[in-house]
């Protein structure tokens, strides 16, 4: 898939880019990760100087086969159908934002999920064509964000009402509940161990670099199909507990000791 992809990027590019300008392709998502199959698209990102981006995507809409385009806040996305049937899910994306956001996470402006996937495909994807200089992003995750995030996320491990919608047999309601803890409980596992937000998908398979406590409680939300709801709740709700106590130390640790970041 990368190859593919690079040769790809390198006839879009060549064709689009000149001195002085740069353009730098860096493929992100679960190909990076190791997670993909079959089904899998290849996400990737195209970083350029913003005066050649209109030049890219008018390449790419003439010369290509495009199955969508939508443009937001983040740049311009477009998904490509190559001959063999790949799908690139291409990211068009203005160096300036790219200073943008990074300008905006470090001082905790914006740490949404959006941001900190953005964030993540542009510090950790593998940069598999550049025509000029490469661009270089200095993403900081202080202790300051790790508190904030922790905060945002600590009371909805306790404010969840699992048993009232438990003892009225509301069933959607608990697994609407179940699906947002989820949620939170990856969302903490990603701030706990100082790494950016990259999505829900494949979550089981990173586990393993997560504090115990919580990977054993993803692991039983993540068994419910298999168990019968009844007998796992109590076991569910005594771990969610513990997971609480766990941000809780870690929130105070984050005031005692102060400034330490982590840069990407």
């Amino acid at each position: 898939m990368i190859e593919i992809a690079a040769s790809w990027c390198n006839s879009v590019i060549s064709a689009c880019v000149s001195e002085p300008h740069f353009a730098c392709a860096i493929i992100g998502g679960s190909v990076v990760k190791g997670q993909a199959d079959s089904d899998s698209d290849v996400d990737l990102s195209i970083v350029c100087s913003d005066d050649v981006t209109s030049n890219i995507l008018q390449h790419i809409q003439t010369k290509c086969h495009t199955i969508f385009l939508t443009q937001d806040r983040y740049g311009v996305q477009v998904a490509v159908q190559l001959d063999d049937g790949l799908v690139l899910d291409v990211h068009l994306i203005q160096n300036s934002i790219c200073h943008e956001l990074v300008a905006c996470f470090n001082k905790g402006i914006d740490l949404s999920n959006r941001t900190q996937d953005f964030l993540w495909n542009i510090s950790s994807g593998k940069r598999c064509f550049c025509s000029g200089v490469s661009p270089e992003y200095k993403i900081t995750y202080s202790n300051e964000i790790r508190f904030n995030l922790l905060k945002r996320y600590r009371p909805l491990l306790s404010t969840h009402k699992l048993d009232v919608h438990f003892s009225r047999g509301d069933i959607m309601q608990q697994w609407e509940t179940l699906l947002n803890i989820s949620k939170v409980l990856v969302n903490v596992g990603y701030a706990l161990n100082k790494e950016l937000f990259n999505g829900y998908k494949h979550i089981q398979h990173r586990l393993s670099n997560w504090p115990g406590q919580l990977q054993l409680t993803l692991t039983t939300l993540m068994s419910f199909n298999q168990l019968n709801w009844r007998d796992a709740y109590s076991t569910f709700v005594n771990q969610l507990e513990n997971v609480a106590v766990l941000v809780d130390k870690e929130l105070l640790s984050l005031q005692k000791y102060g400034e330490d970041t982590v840069t990407f």
